[in-house]
């Protein structure tokens, strides 16, 4: 039922190990810490990971990246081409700038 599973977000659960007449016991690794975000200190506790900046904006650009291939994907579903696509982007960047919404990007 549980197996392959993540719990909270966090806990992905991985193999039953035990199982009771009231309940299962399940093996499950924390997420998390596989990612190196957490580390958990055996009798102390789980601490946030000491996380690299270029960690983070590699994570975040990835996001983005994403996010951009998904909206393409969904702008060809609806039968724009590629110079549809680049026109509306380069409007929209215009746009930003006119407006001073630029965050440092460069064309």
């Amino acid at each position: 039922k549980y197996l392959g599973k993540k719990l909270e977000g966090r806990y992905e659960v991985m193999e039953i190990i035990g199982i009771g007449g009231m309940a299962n016991v399940y093996k499950a690794y924390d997420v998390l810490e596989q990612e190196g975000l957490v580390v958990t200190v055996q009798g102390k506790g789980t601490f946030v990971a000491q996380v690299s900046p270029n960690i983070v904006a590699e994570e975040l650009n990835r996001q983005v990246e994403e996010e951009f291939v998904q909206t393409i994907a969904k702008a060809r579903r609806l039968q724009l081409s590629d110079a549809e696509i680049m026109e509306l982007v380069t409007m929209l960047l215009d746009e930003g700038e006119s407006d001073g919404n630029q965050q440092g990007g460069t064309r």
